[in-house]
């Protein structure tokens, strides 16, 4: 007997045996054991993700898979994995994520490691400082 998943309203039913026969309605194709839901073709098929990762298409269904990498997260997020091999969340451009002792600024597609606003404003600051005791010195 056929059986069949479901299927959301975009989704086409393809027998699985066959792998190109469209099932009529659900009911399976002629010599079709099974029926398998087909979501997407590619990742731009796939709707957004609620977690902020890229969806993808793998093996015809949307996946939303927890980030490893800054490119696994939508435009302007970065992924945590990349600084602490453990927490797989995308987090937004701006955030400053302390870890192990360090600070480090989601600045997409990157983070900034060890250097937070703070420290850049330092960094600023003493280079007019060594520029101005250089310009008076002699």
């Amino acid at each position: 007997m056929c059986t069949s998943d479901l299927c959301p309203p975009f989704g086409v039913y393809y027998g699985a045996q066959q792998g190109t026969e469209p099932c009529v309605n659900g009911a399976c194709c002629a010599g079709a054991l099974t029926c398998i839901c087909i979501t997407c073709v590619s990742d731009s098929d796939c709707p957004a993700c609620s977690n902020h990762v890229v969806p993808r298409c793998e093996d015809g269904r949307c996946k939303c898979e927890p980030c490893k990498t800054n490119s696994d997260c939508i435009s302007g997020y970065c992924c945590k994995y990349v600084i602490d091999n453990a927490n797989r969340e995308c987090v937004s451009e701006g955030t400053i994520y302390n870890y192990d002792g360090k600070s480090y600024l989601c600045d997409p597609p990157n983070w900034s490691g060890q250097q937070t606003a703070n420290s850049k404003i330092s960094s600023i600051f003493k280079i007019i400082w060594n520029f101005l005791v250089n310009l008076f010195k002699d």
